[in-house]
């Protein structure tokens, strides 16, 4: 898990230095790129780990995948990427938790 937050700190130290230099039109860009490198690192804890790392590690897949929509959709003017963000963020966690409890022993019990 070191890793992801040196992956993350790398991604904030980017956008904040392209924001510091006034690089309007390319940060935005930068800040997409970091977050497909946060997707793959959580697709890739997602399929090499355990149980509950995969779990965490989808949950981050989410996270970059529910930003990017946000970014992308005010990027180019399109207000249904906001929604698509939304219900990603909404049902996420309780898609994980389901998961999580059927892992555990089952849901009936």
């Amino acid at each position: 898990m070191n890793n992801n937050y040196l992956l993350y700190l790398t991604v904030i130290f980017i956008f904040v230095i392209s924001y510091l230099l006034h690089l309007e039109e390319y940060y935005v860009y930068v800040f997409i790129v970091g977050l497909a490198v946060s997707v793959m690192a959580g697709l890739r804890i997602t399929t090499f780990r355990g149980v509950s790392n995969s779990l965490a590690g989808a949950g981050a897949a989410e996270i970059g995948v529910a930003t990017g929509f946000m970014v992308v959709g005010k990027l180019y003017g399109i207000p249904y990427f906001s929604d698509i963000a939304v219900y990603l963020l909404l049902l996420g966690p309780i898609g994980t938790l389901i998961m999580a409890r059927f892992l555990r022993g089952g849901i009936a019990e």
